[in-house]
């Protein structure tokens, strides 16, 4: 499903390569590699990109990537002073 980049520019196959495999700088993995649209119940709440390891919310059955999980988590913990022991 994915697609192979050709190699007509080299600098943005190797940029999006990159992107995909450091997860610091991309959390799903953005819609232009697919070849079709991916339907949006694969999509990411938080990033809105296409879901990598995805995570579901049991509260409310939405579900993230699991970095975009982690750092809403942190964030959550961060902001309303909750300590863990």
């Amino acid at each position: 499903m994915l697609r192979e980049m050709k190699q007509t520019d080299s600098n943005s196959v190797v940029s999006l390569r990159e992107q995909i495999k450091e997860p610091t700088m991309i959390t799903g993995y953005p819609n232009e590699i697919f070849l079709e649209p991916v339907p949006d119940n694969y999509h990411c709440a938080r990033c809105q990109n296409v879901m990598k390891n995805p995570v579901k919310f049991e509260i409310c059955g939405h579900f993230a990537c699991s970095l975009c999980f982690t750092q809403l988590m942190k964030n959550a913990v961060k902001n309303s002073n909750w300590f863990f022991t």
